[in-house]
């Protein structure tokens, strides 16, 4: 329990440590919850690129695995320690540790959970922990059976393998495989959802204590969220890194100067480029977000450039640089060593216009199934409804564009059951539920940010 829990506060550690140095203009005004979930981002996104850095030199030993952990917890516990505890204001920090420690209790049983469960998910020990296995138990990615044998097609080889990374630093500084102890990492993603919707609500909304926090539990107490919650599914962590480059983009519409555009599309960045080494269906949001973002900003009332804005460029530039690279070299090294994607060959069907129609209409059957989402889903579904069309009418197309980068992003999933070689219907009622949990927090914060939009309009 220690060893996981030490773990996962190093991760924290360096990512709070990452964001207070190269985002600090924006990171430092943060509330908590803000603060803690892209510090778990962030956190991951370095240790990841870092271990793959080493598997790429197989040099991804338990010797220099403990060295580089050392060293970078020397490092950033320095600075992370002198962001939090120099500027420390004892009742304001308390305030704002109330509502994390009023999700952790109601989460203990799940905690406590995870840390004994075992682990019985096909996708699980089949895809993500069996790459994580063989990180394990080799020194990284070159002459390695496993990446290199058609036997293990099944695990799907060429997805990406950035939680994997993750999860093996652990397995090494321990020196043995637990995926039992494991589970306390993923059960992280999900307790930072309603933290950061929470303070989201809390940011936008003049409502009780009380009332931010039973909306932001609320949303995620549902068979759909529990059951992923920490089963070894990278679906979730997923999910979260989607939410938060939407919150990210409702930051960056709320930005003051051109400096703090700049810190906020490369906050977006950062998590887009995590997500593209979690699972493919990063890469297609991740992009979309991008290209959304600097419509938004290419649209929006000219600011004037300054010269501080190419010191705040070279500053988040190196660290997206370093964090970006791992992706490009696992698709060459995916395409040097002939590693066969399940859509390899895919193309338009006879039956893919047929395909399109079954799809939505599963879409909906999952979408309305409270025995799935509880009453969550239904209530979402109906505001979306009546703010979308308002917004049109007002010509505030701006809290439109979350659910626009959502729609597209449904609209990629469509596109691939319409083309699948997979059998169709196999594919479609056993990938959708986590497909959908992919997105669903990114429209709790989109249909909050569409609701932001008509009171503004409302005040003024």
């Amino acid at each position: 329990m220690i060893p996981i829990i030490s773990y996962c506060a190093l991760i924290y550690m360096a990512g709070w440590a990452l964001l207070a140095t190269c985002w600090g203009k924006i990171f430092k005004p943060m509330p908590l919850g803000y603060k803690l979930g892209y510090s778990w981002l962030a956190g991951n996104a370095l240790y990841a690129a870092i271990f793959f850095y080493l598997a790429y030199m197989n040099i991804f030993t338990p010797e220099n695995t403990t060295k580089i952990i050392l060293l970078l917890s020397l490092l950033t516990g320095f600075i992370t320690g002198w962001n939090i505890v120099f500027p420390l204001r004892i009742k304001k920090q308390l305030l704002q540790i109330l509502p994390l420690l009023i999700i952790v209790a109601f989460f203990w049983h799940l905690i406590q959970h995870s840390l004994t469960a075992y682990l019985i998910d096909w996708d699980a020990t089949g895809i993500w922990f069996i790459k994580a296995k063989a990180l394990f138990l080799s020194n990284g990615l070159h002459n390695q059976y496993f990446l290199q044998s058609g036997h293990y097609d099944f695990s799907n080889r060429a997805y990406p393998i950035g939680i994997p990374l993750v999860m093996t630093g652990f397995f090494k500084l321990l020196h043995f495989f637990d995926d039992q102890a494991i589970q306390f990492y993923f059960v992280q993603f999900f307790l930072l959802l309603p933290l950061m919707v929470y303070s989201y609500i809390k940011e936008n909304f003049t409502l009780s204590f009380i009332t931010r926090i039973i909306l932001s539990i609320g949303l995620f107490i549902t068979p759909l969220f529990l059951n992923f919650a920490h089963s070894g599914y990278v679906d979730l962590p997923l999910s979260f890194v989607f939410m938060s480059m939407i919150v990210g983009f409702t930051l960056l519409s709320s930005s003051k100067s051109i400096q703090e555009d700049v810190s906020f599309v490369s906050l977006i960045a950062l998590c887009g480029f995590f997500a593209m080494q979690i699972k493919n269906e990063g890469t297609t949001f991740t992009i979309m977000a991008l290209l959304i973002s600097f419509a938004y900003l290419f649209f929006r009332k000219k600011r004037t450039i300054t010269k501080a804005i190419f010191s705040e460029v070279i500053k988040v530039l190196i660290p997206i640089i370093f964090l970006i690279i791992p992706v490009f070299l696992w698709r060459q090294f995916v395409a040097n060593e002939h590693i066969v994607f399940y859509l390899t060959g895919a193309h338009i069907l006879s039956d893919s216009f047929s395909r399109v129609k079954t799809s939505i209409y599963y879409y909906l059957e999952v979408f309305l199934n409270v025995q799935v989402h509880s009453l969550t889903t239904i209530p979402v579904l109906f505001l979306a409804s009546y703010q979308i069309p308002r917004l049109m009418q007002r010509k505030k197309l701006m809290y439109l564009l979350p659910t626009l980068l959502i729609f597209g992003q449904l609209c990629t999933y469509t596109f691939i059951y319409a083309i699948t070689t997979m059998p169709f219907i196999v594919q479609l009622q056993s990938s959708f539920p986590r497909l959908l949990l992919h997105i669903l927090p990114s429209l709790y914060i989109a249909v909050l940010f569409q609701q932001k939009g008509l009171e503004d309009h409302t005040e003024s």
